[in-house]
């Protein structure tokens, strides 16, 4: 499980990125994100392309889903031909999450409690890049950052 003191949660800003992405509402988290992220990666390599970083997976929807959820796997592309989408630049609130995936709430809870402590407003959608392929290393290994888009909140 993450400790919040072993990997703190930081501020950073994250720079336009083309990418190759697939959105949609899918019926089970769990079971249909791992094909969208082959299935679009293989879609990369059979038009030619090259990967340019791990898999980010953007989540839509204002409260996490697993059933029903909107959801969008984005591989960025050095080849901006196959680009179908740049994500925007933005100032993020990140925290690298190891360990695994049964245990991430615990990390979204920290990084919503950093935001709301340190005087920010989360904004959707939030993203998770996966470093790691967890179908080839154990669980305890699996390494996710979790990057919530925020901006300063206003003072009432």
């Amino acid at each position: 499980m993450n400790e919040n003191n072993e990997y703190p949660v930081r501020l950073r800003e994250i720079r336009e990125t083309p990418v190759c992405s697939l959105r949609r509402i899918v019926t089970n988290l769990q079971q249909d994100l791992p094909p969208m992220i082959n299935s679009l990666l293989e879609d990369i390599t059979a038009m030619g392309g090259v990967y340019a970083g791990p898999p980010i997976v953007l989540y839509h929807d204002e409260v996490f889903k697993t059933e029903q959820a909107d959801v969008e796997v984005a591989w960025p592309v050095l080849n901006k031909d196959l680009a179908n989408k740049n994500l925007p630049a933005l100032v993020a609130a990140t925290l690298m999450h190891v360990g695994p995936y049964d245990g991430i709430a615990s990390s979204y809870d920290a990084v919503y409690a950093w935001i709301n402590q340190n005087g920010y407003r989360a904004r959707a959608p939030r993203r998770e890049i996966i470093y790691n392929d967890p179908q080839n290393i154990p669980q305890e290994q699996l390494t996710i950052e979790i990057v919530i888009p925020v901006e300063k909140a206003l003072i009432t």
